[in-house]
């Protein structure tokens, strides 16, 4: 069989299936959507992580919809709370100052480490 008159029968069996099974067709795309978010959600970046902590990269718990974003603003705020005293602070390394999280990981993970800003 060609694979056009082949293709072309597959869809009005698909479209008989939910002609007659509308329920059935939704749930099935429903269940194929659940599994497809949790892959690309939870599975795949846990197998990441699983990898990069067994070649000793480690880094801080990501949590499921924001990685580490809550972690980063915290670090965040607490560093502009402590760089707003009264005297003005210069550095030629303007990383540590934009960057706080980075600097506080590099001290509690080490030079090499990881981090989620998002998932997606």
């Amino acid at each position: 069989m060609a694979p056009m008159p082949l293709l072309l029968f597959l869809l009005a069996v698909a479209f008989a299936v939910v002609q007659s099974f509308p329920f059935l067709a939704l749930s099935v795309l429903l269940v194929c959507l659940f599994f497809y978010l949790l892959n690309i959600l939870w599975l795949k970046p846990q197998r990441v992580r699983s990898m990069l902590q067994k070649q000793g990269i480690r880094g801080p718990q990501p949590s499921l919809f924001y990685g580490n974003v809550s972690e980063m603003r915290r670090i965040q705020s607490a560093a502009a709370v402590n760089h707003r005293g009264g005297e003005e602070f210069v550095a030629h390394d303007y990383t540590s100052t934009l960057f706080p999280y980075f600097e506080q990981w590099r001290k509690e993970y080490g030079k090499i480490s990881s981090f989620f800003d998002f998932v997606c």
